[in-house]
C-alpha cells in the first residue's frame, strides 16, 4: 500500500480554496430604462460552457453533476520600470464561486468543447496513513475548449483547473498516482500552525497530458506539470517546502466596498519537489 509522507512544514497547496468572484455588483433595473454602465475595470464576458462530472467512480453519467462554467477577460496596467503595458487574464467561474485564470489567448471560431476523459481520484484525509476501501473518492473529468485551445479539469465538487494542450494529447488513459502529503492552514486569526487545520493532497500524474493533477481531501484541484519520470520512492518524496502566506479578503457581489463584515481566507503557498523538479 502506499504509505503518507509524513507532514513537514505547514503549507497549502494551491486550488485549496474557492473564491467568489463577480464582474460587477448587482442592480435593479426598471422596466424601459437601461442598464447602468458598466465599471471601466469590469472584466469582458467572452463565452460559457455546461460541463457534466460523474461522482468518483460511477462509469455510467446518470448522476453525473452539471457544472456552469462562465469565462471573462480582465485587463489591467501594470509598470515595468518607465513603462506601462497592459495585462490580460481570461477568467473561468463556476457556479459555486470557484476560479480558474490563464494568460489570455486569441479565442478561435468554434464555441464548443470536447470531452477527452474521466478519472477517479482517491484522496486521503490529513492523518490517512494509507489508501483503503473507506478511502473517498472524487469523480474528474477531462474537457478540451476549444474557443481558447486550452484544457479544463472539472471535479464532481465544483472546483476546475485549467491546462495547456500538449502535442501528444491522448483519450481515454487513467491517472498514475505520484505522491502524496499533508499541509496545514492557518486561519486569518491564527499565527502559528499548532492548531491549525490540516489537509491531504494527492499527486497524479495525467496519462492523457503527461501533467499533473493535484487533489485535496475537500475535492479542490490544480494542474501543473509532471517531472519526467515519477520518484523512485513515492514513500520519500520531498515535503513541500513553504514559501507564503497571505489573507485575502473577498466581497460578495452585491458588496460594493470592503468592510469588516467582508470574508477573509486564509492562503499559503508552497513548492512541491519530485526527483529535483519544482
Amino acid at each position: 500500500m502506499h504509505k503518507r509522507i509524513a507532514p513537514g512544514l505547514a503549507v497549502v497547496a494551491a486550488g485549496l480554496i474557492g473564491l467568489m468572484f463577480g464582474p460587477t455588483p448587482l442592480v435593479g433595473q426598471e422596466k424601459g430604462k437601461a442598464p447602468p454602465p458598466a465599471p471601466k475595470n469590469a472584466p469582458k464576458f467572452l463565452y460559457g460552457h455546461d460541463l457534466k462530472v460523474r461522482p468518483g467512480g460511477d462509469k455510467d453519467w446518470d448522476k453525473a453533476r452539471k457544472i456552469s462554467l462562465e469565462v471573462y477577460q480582465d485587463e489591467f496596467a501594470v509598470s515595468a520600470g518607465d513603462q506601462k503595458k497592459t495585462v490580460a487574464v481570461q477568467v473561468a467561474v463556476t457556479d459555486d464561486g470557484v476560479v480558474a485564470a490563464a494568460a489570455a489567448v486569441a479565442l478561435g471560431d468554434r464555441k464548443e468543447w470536447e470531452y477527452k476523459g474521466g478519472m477517479a481520484l482517491s484522496v486521503r484525509k490529513a492523518a490517512e496513513r494509507e489508501f483503503t476501501q473507506k478511502t473517498q473518492k472524487f469523480g474528474v473529468e477531462l474537457f478540451r475548449d476549444l474557443r481558447a485551445n486550452r484544457l479544463v479539469y472539472g471535479c464532481e465538487t465544483g472546483s476546475i483547473a485549467f491546462a495547456p494542450v500538449p502535442g501528444n494529447l491522448a483519450d481515454e488513459k487513467g491517472p498514475k498516482f505520484q505522491h502524496g502529503f499533508a499541509v496545514r492552514v492557518r486561519a486569518p486569526d491564527q499565527d502559528t500552525f499548532e492548531n491549525a487545520k490540516g489537509f491531504g493532497v494527492e499527486a497524479y500524474k495525467d496519462e492523457n497530458t503527461g501533467g499533473l493533477v493535484y487533489a485535496t481531501d475537500t475535492g479542490s484541484i490544480s494542474a501543473g506539470p509532471a517531472a519526467a519520470a515519477p520518484p523512485a520512492d513515492k514513500n520519500k518524496v520531498a515535503d513541500p517546502k513553504h514559501s507564503h502566506g497571505l489573507i485575502l479578503r473577498v466581497r460578495k457581489a452585491d458588496e460594493t466596498d470592503f468592510t469588516t463584515k467582508t470574508h477573509r481566507l486564509g492562503w499559503r503557498c508552497s513548492r512541491t519537489r519530485t526527483r529535483g523538479t519544482t
